[in-house]
């Protein structure tokens, strides 16, 4: 990723954190801890650590996976400064921020709630920004699709070309949430988003088909309006730019 006509790229480029995008300014702090664990294990298996023999407060060595990546610490005032408003304390936020049900859902509703169809992802994410996480392509798919690494994680979210996304409740219930999920800007993980979905499966019945199965769990599709279909050319690629229905 270097570049011999901007050798400072990577010290600048920004970067966030993949699970929350809060803005990243700092190296990592190392976990000491995990690190003694590593060498131990390492050490059982009579293989040598990849990780810096270094001490807290030593010289970073040739090791040291951090280097080049971020400014030193007397610089960081300074990094990003003329791009900062005075509200700074927003800076974080990614998206417009809204309350989940709200706006056309409080309106009255005549028509009939049907499922979903396929549609094209409509988050468009930087693959590099997830490049030191061990994700599968069916994971980036979920993420393109407005999940976050949060959402996969806390309710076992995955996405089915076939079937969209797919989450899990606290008591292993399915829940079929569609192709596409759009976050309010201040719900970082998306956990405000399941909650209001737990509350909206009892409190608009009428916007959620359910399948009691024979273990005692349910399975939960959410519906739409029907004048909200849109017919997309349906493909077996997911390789479709956000915004748009143009396959590339």
């Amino acid at each position: 990723m270097y570049d011999d006509d901007d050798p400072d790229y990577l010290l600048c480029r920004k970067k966030t954190c993949p699970t929350c995008r809060a803005d990243i300014r700092n190296r990592p702090i190392p976990i000491f801890v995990v690190k003694s664990i590593a060498s131990t294990l390492s050490r059982a298996r009579g293989t040598s650590p990849n990780a810096s023999s270094s001490t807290a407060g030593s010289p970073a060595t040739d090791t040291d996976p951090w280097e080049g990546l971020f400014l030193p610490d007397d610089e960081i005032e300074d990094y990003g400064s003329e791009d900062e408003d005075d509200d700074e304390d927003d800076d974080w936020l990614d998206g417009d921020v809204f309350s989940y049900g709200s706006s056309s859902d409080d309106e009255p509703y005549s028509g009939d709630y049907v499922f979903p169809v396929w549609e094209p992802p409509a988050t468009l994410i930087d693959d590099e920004d997830y490049h030191f996480d061990q994700l599968r392509s069916s994971d980036l798919n979920a993420l393109r699709r407005g999940a976050t690494l949060g959402m996969l994680n806390a309710y076992d979210m995955y996405y089915v070309h076939d079937e969209g996304l797919i989450a899990h409740d606290h008591h292993n219930n399915r829940i079929f949430l569609g192709w596409n999920i759009s976050l309010s800007g201040d719900d970082q993980d998306g956990e405000r988003f399941m909650e209001w979905v737990m509350e909206d499966i009892h409190e608009r019945p009428e916007r959620w088909r359910m399948v009691e199965l024979e273990n005692g769990k349910y399975e939960a599709h959410r519906l739409v309006p029907e004048d909200d279909i849109t017919d997309y050319s349906d493909t077996d690629s997911e390789h479709y730019a956000a915004g748009s229905d143009i396959e590339f």
